[in-house]
């Protein structure tokens, strides 16, 4: 006997399943007898029957449960980088004929990562891309399809894998070293993190103080000079198991520009100083040659550059026609 209702309303149930199986009082009314089992347990599978008793009359009926279900080995929660085996089971009592297996929707074939076996995937090295629903498809030999999914969460950092943090040489720097899920989530209530970085021959370290409320471990440096650039190495033990991150910093200097000479601050080199003398001086023969006015002070330019300018000739020319005209 798995429940039964009396009509005073009284309800027995099984051990076993006392708190998963139930039946609503308003559906019973509209002649409505179905079970309910919250959470179904692969032991949960076999045939159900009900019965159904009203005045004289008796009516029954029969229900086959089958269950389906996918384990995960070692038992939640998988590492980085630590091998998994999802395995696949059914309840069905015809010979298993394929296996398929979909992430995030999309068929997974065979590989070097991924190991299909008989109602079983295999996971050699899985990564933060690898978690999400996966969803299981058998088929038997008599046509019946079965499929479930389960929703794989693997304990590792967010964020790209090699991540590059940039900072400005003699300012502070924050490394990142955050996990993809609270470990409490788990149950585990025991997580410590540990900093470390080769300098030289030196090894620095840092221990961060354990905060079971956060996922996150960064590593404050205060102040960072080029010397302080390179690789830190980011472990972080999560009850039995440590996994880890490289984190790079790079630190970035700026050199002092000089501006260029300008005029006005007199910083001009002498080529320059040259060019702009002679254009003046070739600007000053020009107005001179123009007008004919040379200063006195310059008698030898004179006789060097006297120059008959032709439109002068030209001019008195036309006077004098204008005067034998005039007569």
């Amino acid at each position: 006997m798995v429940l039964e209702v009396e009509p005073s309303g009284l309800r027995k149930t099984a051990l076993h399943m006392r708190s998963r199986v139930s039946v609503q009082d308003s559906a019973l009314r509209n002649g409505n007898f179905s079970l309910r089992i919250d959470p179904v347990r692969s032991e949960d599978a076999g045939l159900y029957e009900a019965r159904v008793a009203y005045n004289t009359e008796v009516q029954s009926c029969q229900v086959e449960l089958g269950v389906i279900t996918v384990t995960l080995s070692p038992p939640s929660p998988v590492t980085e980088n630590e091998p998994l085996l999802l395995s696949c089971n059914s309840s069905h009592r015809a010979s298993l004929v394929e296996t398929c297996w979909f992430h995030n929707g999309c068929l997974v074939p065979t590989s070097r990562t991924f190991c299909s076996l008989p109602g079983a995937i295999s996971i050699f090295r899985p990564t933060m891309s690898d978690a999400g629903p996966w969803r299981c498809q058998l088929r038997y030999s008599d046509n019946e399809v079965i499929s479930t999914t389960y929703d794989l969460q693997i304990l590792g950092f967010d964020g790209p894998t090699n991540p590059v943090v940039y900072a400005a040489a003699g300012s502070a720097a924050d490394l990142p070293c955050t996990l993809s899920y609270l470990p409490s989530a788990f149950g585990i209530n025991v997580v410590t993190a540990h900093w470390s970085r080769l300098a030289g021959r030196n090894l620095q370290d840092w221990d961060i103080s354990q905060n079971l409320s956060s996922r996150s471990f960064p590593l404050h440096l205060p102040v960072v000079w080029p010397g302080d650039a390179g690789q830190y190495h980011c472990a972080v033990s999560i009850g039995s198991k440590k996994i880890t991150r490289d984190v790079t910093l790079a630190v970035i200097t700026g050199a002092q520009v000089s501006s260029p000479p300008t005029i006005f601050s007199g910083q001009v080199t002498f080529g320059l100083t040259l060019t702009l003398f002679l254009l003046l001086t070739v600007c000053v023969l020009a107005l001179a040659m123009q007008k004919k006015a040379w200063s006195p002070a310059f008698p030898a330019l004179e006789g060097m550059f006297a120059v008959t300018v032709p439109w002068k000739k030209m001019e008195e020319k036309q006077k004098e026609n204008m005067q034998q005209t005039e007569c």
